[in-house]
């Protein structure tokens, strides 16, 4: 008995215990505009990827290529595109759908470009179309009737960086490339880069 006393007693201070440097490691969360630009240390961040998303969408959709694709098609085909491989060749990790999901954004309310779903949803759409067995014959899709895109947009992001002896600053480059290619010629109709340099030394 005085064994398991001792062995209740002493798993009931070690949570003590452990309560007690929770608290003390606890964080303290201030909440802040999503769009301040907020850097904790030189590594891609989002106000990275927003500045390349505003770089990026206003060119991307004042360029010729629209007018071009709609003037080839009889002047009311609006050109389809769909979002494909955006390559991190960096050492950093880096969600590059932080500034594509809003470049299909830009193109969407833009009225002036079709978007095509990426592959992944394509598939889970493929899936329920072909799910008919429990289905109303009335509201069953047809198949093959998806939209062959007519451009595929894509794109890296490279990086550079420096130490400076001792390590008392180091400068981080970033260079984002987007390109809009034709998918039946593979021309290149639009590319853009845009380009980060953050410095940051020890205090």
């Amino acid at each position: 008995m005085n064994r398991v006393l001792k062995s209740t007693t002493l798993v009931a201070l070690s949570a003590a215990a452990l309560m007690a440097v929770g608290c003390q490691q606890g964080w303290q969360v201030q909440r802040t505009d999503p769009r301040q630009p907020v850097d904790l240390d030189y590594r891609f961040n989002d106000e990275d990827a927003r500045q390349i998303f505003h770089e990026m969408a206003g060119d991307m959709l004042s360029r010729p290529w629209i007018e071009s694709h709609m003037r080839a098609h009889g002047g009311d085909q609006r050109p389809i595109v769909y979002l494909a491989t955006v390559r991190n060749n960096t050492q950093d990790y880096i969600p590059t759908e932080l500034f594509t999901n809003q470049l299909e954004e830009a193109m969407l309310n833009s009225g002036r470009v079709r978007v095509k779903a990426e592959r992944d949803a394509r598939a889970d759409i493929r899936d329920e179309r072909l799910d008919t067995r429990y289905n109303d014959p009335a509201t069953v899709k047809a198949v093959a009737k998806e939209l062959n895109a007519d451009f595929a947009l894509m794109g890296s992001i490279t990086d550079v960086k420096q130490q400076a002896p001792g390590g008392a600053a180091i400068m981080n480059y970033y260079q984002a490339r987007m390109e809009l290619i034709n998918v039946e010629t593979a021309e290149k109709v639009w590319t853009r880069v845009s380009e980060i340099k953050k410095v940051a030394s020890r205090r």
